[in-house]
Parts: structure tokens; sequence; C-alpha cells
């Protein structure tokens, strides 16, 4: 172990995982199978636990369909019992061929034997029931019961003798007797209650002797066949539970074998599985122990001549030259490593040797050194601030030459601007001159216009003066008529008074006065009428004076709202006088502008001209500043290149 190397240590201890892991998936493979097979087993067994049970339910089923059917008599209960047997039938056949059956063959042969016979009993049984009758109008009771029928009706409509009667109602008593009890003795005593009755029949000759005996040979046939129908079901019924009885015991062994070994097999699985976990962690526990040993031994015979060889280093690096190196005889490659460290080592005190002599070569050449930078400083620091002057009066020509060619362009381009301006005002200046002639000559038509609007307002005040004259007038003559209509009235009561005064006083005369009565009368007419017709008069008057004073009203509104008129035209005449005035002012005024606008046009051009030459001067002192910066900085590069090739000698 101690010349083995770290490969073949750490492959050794690769190895050991390994082989422990091959034996832990072998180990886990094992018990996978094995499990697996139990598995498999116990399902095999669960199956044949679920058939088994699946056929103990299947015939319980069966004999339920089987009780219901005897008890009611319904046809869908016999196919229930076959439904059943099917059933049965194909889980027979399922456990025939399952492959944990081998055991329970004899049983399961058995109960395919009993439910192949249980079947044709079975539907031996129906066939029998539905012979004697399902119910009582079925088969041979019904029978029975239409020739009891018969025998009765015929019986009342021959109005047969009391011991008829008698004798036929103790042959219905042994027959409810054997149909409550089943008991054949009841068929006897019918056999003999029917001779009785044969013999009263024979001795009574009122009674038709030919008819009753057809119909009680009827009676007492069908009641035989009804009997032995009865008979033969209970015997088939009978018949049908032997059968059963006789694999019944086989069902309950397939039932409990089932079980019985599912429950067993479930035991072992569980027995199994402990087993395998035990062994898998007992094994994986030794495998851990083991691969501990073997990493503890290589670990250790690995990781301590590692640190030995680290102290040495640790040592060599802090400046000791004395430390011995260890592990220098080992043929791996911790060997190789302190061989190493042992070259290094011998290596440093040879550096340090060297060292020190260059240390000295050094010292010399620093020296040197030190005299031509100090030169090379001082002659950098003259030049460098010579050339920082000469750089800062270039910069400041080149600036104030910039200054005035940016000055000159301004000044061209304001010259520009207002001589462009000045041209723009005088064409408008000539415009607004033209517009104020033409806005005079327009203030001078509406000037007259004003003068003649005015005219015509005083007119029209005139006229409605004159019109609310009329109106006054209208109105004092409406008043007037107003006071006829009113003394028209009095008068017309006055008149209706006298009439009435006088058709009293010619009431009071009697015959002498009828002819002064129907004179007052007709005079109390007219008075009527004529109040009448001065009401309508005095109606229309109202009316006519209630339009004269709202047309007055009306009249004077319009006067006050035409005299406003007039006043606002005679202002107006007024403002526009003043803005005719001021317009000619204005246009004064224009002319003189112009006149003043094309001097300044003129002394623009002049600037104009003065401001290009300006600029080209400054254009050429831009262009020579830009020349003496670009030969001051050509002599700056230089002075530089030649300064850097001092300093790298």
């Amino acid at each position: 172990m101690r010349n083995l190397g770290i490969q073949a240590r750490i492959l050794l201890l690769a190895g050991v995982g390994i082989g422990l892991s091959l034996i832990l998936c072998g180990l886990f493979f094992w018990t996978l199978q094995a499990l697996q097979s139990a598995d498999q087993t116990l399902d095999e067994y669960r199956q044949l636990n679920a058939h088994s049970q699946a056929l103990t339910d299947t015939t319980l089923e069966m004999r339920r369909a089987e009780a219901d059917f005897l008890l009611r008599r319904d046809p869908l209960y016999a196919e229930a019992v076959r439904s059943a047997v099917t059933a049965a039938r194909e889980e027979v056949q399922t456990l025939t061929a399952h492959p944990q059956a081998a055991a329970i063959r004899d049983d399961v042969d058995a109960v395919e034997v009993g439910l192949t016979e249980y079947a044709g009993v079975f539907d031996r049984l129906t066939t029998l029931m539905t012979e004697a009758g399902l119910d009582e109008n079925a088969g041979a009771q019904g029978t029975l019961r239409a020739a009891v029928h018969e025998a009765e009706d015929v019986l009342e409509e021959t109005d047969a003798s009391r011991d008829l009667v008698v004798s036929m109602l103790m042959l219905r008593r042994h027959e409810k007797d054997f149909l409550l009890r089943g008991d054949p003795k009841y068929l006897e005593r019918a056999e003999t209650e029917y001779q009785t009755f044969l013999d009263t029949l024979a001795a009574d000759p009122g009674a038709p002797q030919g008819r009753i005996r057809d119909v009680m040979e009827t009676y007492i046939v069908a009641l035989r066949a009804m009997v032995q129908a009865r008979l033969e079901v209970v015997e088939a019924d009978a018949r049908l539970n032997e059968t059963y009885d006789a694999f019944a015991p086989s069902i309950g062994r397939i039932g409990e074998y089932g079980a019985a070994k599912a429950r067993e097999q479930g035991a072992l699985r569980e027995a199994l599985g402990s087993r395998v976990k035990l062994a898998v962690a007992v094994l994986a526990l030794i495998g851990l122990a083991v691969a501990a040993v073997v990493a503890f031994v290589i670990a250790r015979a690995t990781i301590g001549p590692i640190r030995a060889i680290t102290q040495v280093m640790v040592q060599l690096s802090a400046g000791r030259r004395d430390v011995a190196v260890p592990f220098t005889d080992l043929r791996n490659e911790l060997g190789h490593m302190a061989q190493a460290v042992e070259t290094f080592k011998a290596g440093l005190i040879e550096a340090e040797r060297l060292q020190q002599s260059a240390l000295d070569t050094a010292k010399a050449d620093v020296e040197r050194a030190r005299r031509r930078d100090e030169t090379v400083a001082q002659y950098d620091t003259q030049a460098s601030a010579l050339m920082a002057r000469v750089q800062t009066t270039v910069e400041r020509v080149h600036g104030a030459a910039q200054k005035l060619e940016a000055a000159a362009t301004r000044s061209g381009e304001r010259g520009s601007a207002v001589a462009s301006a000045a041209t723009e005002a005088a064409t408008n200046i000539q415009t607004v001159a033209s517009a104020t002639d033409e806005l005079s000559a327009t203030t001078g038509e509406i000037s007259a216009r004003v003068q003649d609007s005015s005219g015509l307002s005083r007119r029209a005040v005139d006229a409605i003066g004159a019109a609310r004259q009329t109106v006054d007038r209208l109105q004092d003559t409406a008043d007037n008529i107003g006071t006829v209509v009113a003394l028209i009235q009095a008068i017309a009561a006055q008149t209706n008074l006298l009439a009435l005064n006088a058709t009293i006083e010619a009431a009071r005369a009697g015959e002498a006065g009828r002819g002064f009565a129907v004179v007052a009368g007709e005079v109390k007419d007219l008075a009527s009428q004529t109040g009448r017709a001065t009401g309508d008069i005095q109606a229309q008057v109202e009316g006519i004076q209630g339009i004269t004073r709202t047309v007055a009203e009306s009249i004077g509104q319009s006067t006050k709202e035409i005299e406003q008129l007039s006043e606002v035209v005679g202002s107006i005449a007024a403002a526009v006088e003043q803005q005719n005035a001021a317009t000619q002012e204005i246009a004064r005024n224009v002319r003189e502008v112009a006149g003043a606008n094309d001097v300044v046009t003129e002394s623009m051009s002049a600037v104009r001209d003065d401001t290009e030459a300006t600029w080209d001067l400054a254009v050429d002192l831009s262009s020579a500043a830009d020349d003496l910066k670009e030969e001051a900085g050509t002599m700056h590069t230089e002075t530089d290149r030649f300064l850097t090739t001092i300093r790298s000698i």
C-alpha cells in the first residue's frame, strides 16, 4: 500500500464500491423477482378467491330467484334463475382454467355437473308448473276453474236439488283443501264425493241427467289432471333441492379454499417482504462498513505524505532553506511530488544568489537613468512652457478671427433682413395709401347716406305725429258715441218702465183699457228692442275704443323708437365725419412714411456692401490663424517625439 500509486488507490476504492453496488444490485434483482413471483401468486389466489366468491354469490342468487319463482309463480324469476345458472357456469369454466385450482378440481367438476343437472330439473319444474297453471286462469288450474264455473251454471240453470248443490260444494271444499295443503288424500275424498254426487243425480228424476253428468265428468277429469300436475311439481321441487344439496358442499369448499389460499399467500408475501427488507438493510450496512474501512486506509496512506510535503512547501515559501524534504524514496506520485519539491528548493537557493547579483547591476543603471531623466525633464519644462504660450496666442488670434467673421456674418444677415423688410414696408405703405384713399371715399359716401337716413327719420316722426292726432280724434268720437248710446239706453229703460205702468193701468181699466194695453205692449217691445240694439252698439263702441287705445299706445311706442333711431343716426353721422377727418390725416402720414422708407432702403444697401468687405477680411484672418495653429501643433508633436526618444535611451 505504501508504494501504491494514487490512481491505483482510487481504482481500488472504486472497485470496492462497484463490487458492493453489484452485490446490492444482484440482491435487489433477486428480491425483486421473488417479490414479483409472490405478487403474481398472490394475485392468482386473489382472483381464485374472487371467482369462488362470485360462484357462491351467483348460486345464492340462483336459489333466491328459484324461491321467488315458486312463491310468486312469475316467469321473470324463472329467467333470473336461468341467467344465474349461466353466470355460475361461466365462473366454473374460469375456475377450471385457473392455474391454482388444481387442488379443487374435483369440487369444480362436481359443481359443473350439478349445475347442468340443476338446470335440467329446473326446466322440468317450470314446465310442470306451467302445465299446472301459474295462476288460477292458466294450465290445469284454469281448465278446472272453467269446468267448475260451467258446472255451477248448469246446476243453477236446471234448478238442481239441494242435495246436488251440497255435494258440489263438498267437491269444491276438497279441491280447496288440496290446493292449500297439497295432500293427495283430498283427491280420494273428492273421488268419493263425486260418486255420491252421481248417486244423488240418479235418484233425482227431474234433473237433466245427461247434461249434468257430462259437465261433472269434465270437472273431475280436470281436477285429476291438476292434482297430478301439482304432485309432479312437488316431486320436481324436491328433486331440485336434492340436486342443489348434492353440489352445494363443493361450492362451500371452493369458497373456503380460495379465501384460505388468498390469506395464506398474503401472509407469505408479507413475510417475504420483511425478509427482503432485512437482507437488503444488513447487506447495505456491511457494504458501507467495508467501503468506509477501505476509504479510511487509502485516505490515511495518501493524505499523510501530502500534508508533510505541504508543510515543507509552506516553510520554503516562508524563507527557510534548511528544511528537509520527506518521502523522496517513494516510487509513486507522492515520491515524485517530494522530489519536485527538493528540486524547487535547490532552484530557490540558486535564484536568490542570481537575484542579489542582478540587484547590484541594477543600482548602477538606476543612477545613470536618474541623471538622464533630470536633464530631459528640465528641457521638457522649458519647451512645454514656450509651446503653451504660442498655443495661447494662436488660440486668441483664432478666436478673434472667428468672432469677427461671425459678427460680419450677422451684420450681413441683419442688413439683408432690414433691406428686405424696408422693401416689403414700402410695398405695404403703398397698399395702405391706396386703402386709405378708398376708405376716405367710402366714408364720404357713408356720411351722405347717414344724412339721408336722418332726414327719413325726421319725416317718419312727423307722419307718426299726424297719425297720433287722428287716432286721438277717433278716440274722442268713440267716447261721444258711447255717451249717446248710454242716453239711448236710459230713454229705452224709461220707455219700458212707462209701458209697464200703462199695462198695469189698462189691466185695472178692464175691457175699456184692452186697446190701450195692446199699444202699451207694443211700446214695451220696441223699448226692449231698442235696449238690445243699444247694448250691441255699446259693445261695438267699446271694442272700437279698445282698438283705438291699443293703436294709440303702439303709435306712441313707435314714435319713441323712431326718435331714438333719429338720435342714433345723428350720432353715426357725427362719427362718420370724425372718421373721414382721421382717414385723411392717416393718408397724409402714410405718404410721409413712404418717403422716409426710400431713404432707409438706400442706407441699408451701403451697409450691406461694407459688411461683405468686413466678412472677407475676417475669413482671411481666420485662415491665417488656422495655419499658425497647425504649425504650432506640428512643432509640439516633434518636440514630444524628441523627448520620448531621449527618455527611451
